[in-house]
Order: structure tokens, then C-alpha cells, then sequence
């Protein structure tokens, strides 16, 4: 990248990233930095996404980028923690070039320091800045506006979170966004805790986009499955394997291991191994989805979000029709909850011995009695659709045994349902001029992948526990699903 800028003449900035660890010192930095001056950058910036750089070190390492590289330095944090405006004044002092600032209404919180607050401190100094301020003012009062209009408030001017756990204030947003949508946000503590092992687990990435996602939902995954690396997004296999660079430092065998077997990570660099594809979905994508040449970037990188996107943007009432299936599925969430209290229902007839139960309540009634040691739930007996019934051991065998389980009048095979462990996305396939994963009647051995799930912007594959045929596949791609929601019926396969 650095050679295509500098062939046509561009500027090209390096960038340090800044980040807290064992190994993030300053001589690391400098390193870092030196490789990219061999390189031909022809200035740097240190990006503080998580707004931690202390007063002190913003001075230091300021000051040594520019007696040992000698190129224009550029100094981005966030207000976040409270140390922006004493970093900033730091970083002055130590000759920094350029700081990054916002218009008042827009600043400090997650944002940048005010411009009016670094104007008024070096003001009558040797910093004194030569910046126009009555248009700053009228800026700042059109913004002003804009914001009173739009309702844009911050929660927090100071984020505790940053300080303490020294994680990004967006990343600790995204965090609560992802536990909210599968019903855990009760574990935020759990998962805050556990961000900083899996960061030392994968050599200590800096907590900035896409690492700090990568970090973080495997992370929260931990916490959910209670168990380190049950599940493993596709990305973080990925970031092991090397293709998202070199880790800071190696990664321990025993977690490469756990996370990718016996595959060994790349050698080379990450996108020598990467074929060109825009001008091949140039020749694929209709034409009539294309407006500008930036649409082929979006349907290259979301392909199928860019397809529903542009199916929809000129087309309103195909746009509702989409509302309104997204009004159905909040109809199955529903149902989902009226099964949870059916399956409570059948747990507790159980655990009592109870013949018949009967249960009442918002004009929902439920009858569910005992047949041949199995407790059923009554469905309309329909000739040519299966009959649903929820089956249970008799008491006394383990609480822990209730399966969900499907019985067709015509056969007596056993059919079981593989549901969705997260709130997501479906995709059937890995990209969409693949084949789908799977097939009705395929029969696929244990740990065949199923489908993909996007959650928490990464892609998480579902395997098969078990060899099994595929009976029905319940979901749609692109189609939103739930935390148990069914996605596939299946036959398990002796």
C-alpha cells in the first residue's frame, strides 16, 4: 500500500496504535515505527483509539519519535478517560505537529477535545494558535444546532470503564449491545474480566477495529458457553492462522492449538494470499442493483446485505413487505416464549410424577397428561403434517435428558431440531457463489458445518454434534434468528 501511494505521489502515514500490555513499551513503539520509515511513510500518527495515553507517556514517546525518526508526528486519542487535554498539552511540549480536535457541540466524551479548549490554552504562549475564530464560532454554533435537532447526547463525559479496564468506550458499548441480544447482560462483569486473558491468550492485540471485536465476542462466548473456546468465530481462527498479520508477540502453542488443531499459521504476508475479485463481481452482480461504483465494494464485502439493500432502497413497498416479515418474526419470538413455558410445564409434571396438568393463565390454557411413560403435548391431529410433541424421561432419569423431538404419524424415526446458540444472522453458505454447506437428505458426519451465524459482527460456523440427514433446513439466508431458534431439522444416524 505504502509503494502504490508513494508511485502516484501521495503522502502515506504510518500508523502506531496505542495499547497497554507487558510488551507495549516505549522502545516497542519505536521499533515499530523505524520498520515503517524503511518502508517510505512520510509521517506518523499515534492513534490512542481507547483514550489512554497518559500525560507522561504522550510527552516520551513524543519526544523520542522525533529525535529518532524525524518525521511529522500526529497525535489522535479520545476524551474518554479525562487525560485529552493534559495528553494534548504534553504532546506540544514534546514538538508533535498535529493533534486532532472537535467543534465544541460534537467534543470530548467518546469524541476529541474541544478546539475552542486548546485555542484558550495555548493562547498567550509560544503554541498560540493562528486559526480563524470567528468561523470556528459559526461552525460550532451550526453544529450546535444540528445536535439540538437530532437529540445527540452523551451519556458520560467520563467513562470509568476506560480507566479501569483500559478498554475502549466503544468496544465496552459494543460489549453491552452483544450481551443485550442474547439476554446476558447480567455477565457484562464476567466478560470484562475475561477480555484481558484472551487478549494475553492471542499475543496482545491492540483493543482497536477489527482485534477488538475479534477480543472481545470471543470473550463474550467464553462467558456464555462457560467454557474457554467452545465456540470459535471464524475470525478469530483467522487472526491465529496469520491473516490478520502478525500477532505483537507468538502465540502460545497450546491455545493455537486448541483453536486450530494441528493447521499451522501462515508464513508470508496476509494478502499474497488473497485473489482479486472486484472485477469478478463486476461480471456477476445485475447491473440494476449498481448506482456508483461504491456499490460494488459494499456487495463485495456484505454481499447479502448489499443485495436486500439494494432490492429496497427505490423500492418502498418491497421495504415494508420486509417490515412485515420482521413483524412475524417477532410473532415467533413469542411462540418461542409460549414453548419455554410449555417445556417448564413438562419439567415440573415430571419431576412430580404427575398423570395430568393443567395450566391457565392470560387465555392460554394447557393440558398435558402422561402416555407411555412419555408426557405430551396435544397438537391438532393433521394427516398430512407431523405432529409436534415435546418428549421427557420418566422421572427417574435425569433432568438433563429433555430433548425436543419430532414424530410423523407415517414413521416412526426419531427427528431432532438444531436450533440457533445465539442471536444472528443465517447464511447457508460461505460466500454467495458457493454451494450451501448442506442439502435436504445430505447425511453429514459429526463436526460437518451447518451454516454460518453472523453475530457480534463475526462469522461463527454451527457444526453437527452428531452423524445425521438432513430433514428440513428452517431458515433462510440473510433471515435474523434467535437464541434457540430452530434452524434445521435432522434424523440422527446410528
Amino acid at each position: 500500500a505504502i509503494e502504490f501511494v508513494r508511485k502516484y505521489k501521495k503522502h502515506a502515514q504510518g500508523t502506531l496504535c496505542y495499547t497497554i500490555s507487558p510488551i507495549h513499551t516505549i522502545e516497542y513503539y519505536l521499533e515499530i515505527a523505524k520498520k515503517q520509515l524503511d518502508l517510505g511513510i512520510d509521517s506518523i500518527c499515534i492513534k490512542d483509539m481507547a483514550g489512554i495515553l497518559a500525560p507522561h507517556i504522550s510527552f516520551e514517546l513524543i519526544k523520542r519519535l522525533k529525535e529518532d525518526i524525524r518525521l511529522p508526528v500526529q497525535l489522535h486519542t479520545h476524551a474518554s478517560s479525562g487525560m485529552a487535554v493534559a495528553s494534548y498539552l504534553k504532546a506540544i511540549e514534546a514538538g508533535v505537529d498535529i493533534v486532532d480536535t472537535a467543534h465544541g457541540p460534537l467534543s470530548f466524551g467518546t469524541s476529541q477535545p474541544a478546539i475552542e479548549t486548546l485555542i484558550a490554552m495555548l493562547d498567550n504562549t509560544q503554541y498560540t494558535l493562528q486559526l480563524n475564530k470567528n468561523l470556528i464560532e459559526e461552525v460550532s454554533n451550526y453544529l450546535e444546532q444540528i445536535k439540538n435537532k437530532r437529540d445527540i447526547k452523551y451519556d458520560k463525559i467520563i467513562d470509568e470503564m476506560v480507566t479501569i479496564h483500559q478498554i475502549p468506550g466503544g468496544m465496552v458499548s459494543n460489549l453491552i449491545v452483544q450481551l443485550k441480544q442474547q439476554n446476558a447482560e447480567h455477565r457484562l462483569r464476567e466478560v470484562l474480566e475475561e477480555v484481558p486473558k484472551v487478549r494475553k491468550d492471542l499475543g496482545y492485540p491492540p483493543l482497536v477495529t477489527p482485534t477488538s471485536q475479534i477480543v472481545g465476542v470471543q470473550a463474550v462466548f467464553n462467558v456464555l458457553t462457560n467454557e474457554r473456546y467452545k465456540i470459535i468465530p471464524n475470525e478469530v481462527k483467522d487472526y491465529v492462522r496469520g491473516l490478520y498479520g502478525k500477532p505483537p508477540i507468538p502465540i502460545k502453542d497450546t491455545i493455537r492449538r486448541k483453536i486450530l488443531g494441528n493447521e499451522r499459521p501462515i508464513s508470508q504476508r496476509p494478502a499474497n494470499l488473497l485473489e482479486p475479485v472486484l472485477n469478478k463481481i463486476k461480471k456477476e452482480v445485475n447491473s440494476k442493483y449498481i448506482k456508483k461504483e461504491e456499490d460494488f465494494i459494499t456487495f463485495a464485502l456484505f454481499p447479502e446485505i448489499a443485495k436486500n439493500f439494494f432490492e429496497t432502497r427505490d423500492n418502498p413497498e418491497k421495504l415494508e413487505i420486509i417490515k412485515q416479515d420482521e413483524g412475524k418474526n417477532i410473532m415467533k419470538q413469542e411462540n418461542k416464549d409460549d414453548m419455554e413455558v410449555i417445556r417448564e410445564l413438562i419439567e415440573l409434571a415430571a419431576k412430580h410424577n404427575l398423570a395430568e396438568l393443567e395450566w391457565e393463565c392470560s387465555g392460554h390454557k394447557i393440558k398435558i397428561r402422561k402416555i407411555n411413560q412419555t408426557y405430551a403435548v396435544p397438537t391438532q391431529q393433521i394427516s398430512n403434517e407431523p405432529q409436534i410433541i415435546t418428549k421427557i424421561n420418566t422421572p427417574s432419569q435425569p433432568q438433563s435428558d429433555v430433548i425436543n423431538e419430532i414424530q410423523t404419524p407415517s414413521s416412526k424415526h426419531t427427528l431432532e431440531q438444531i436450533k440457533s446458540p445465539m442471536v444472528g444472522t443465517f447464511y447457508s453458505r460461505p460466500r454467495p457463489d458457493a454451494p450451501p454447506f448442506v442439502n435436504i437428505n445430505d447425511v453429514i458426519e459429526a463436526g460437518s458445518t451447518l451454516c454460518i451465524i453472523e453475530a457480534m459482527k463475526l462469522m461463527n460456523e454451527i457444526e453437527a454434534e452428531k452423524k445425521c440427514r438432513i430433514v428440513e433446513i428452517l431458515a433462510k439466508d440473510g433471515q435474523t434468528v434467535e437464541y434457540g431458534q430452530p434452524l434445521f431439522t435432522v434424523e440422527p444416524m446410528v
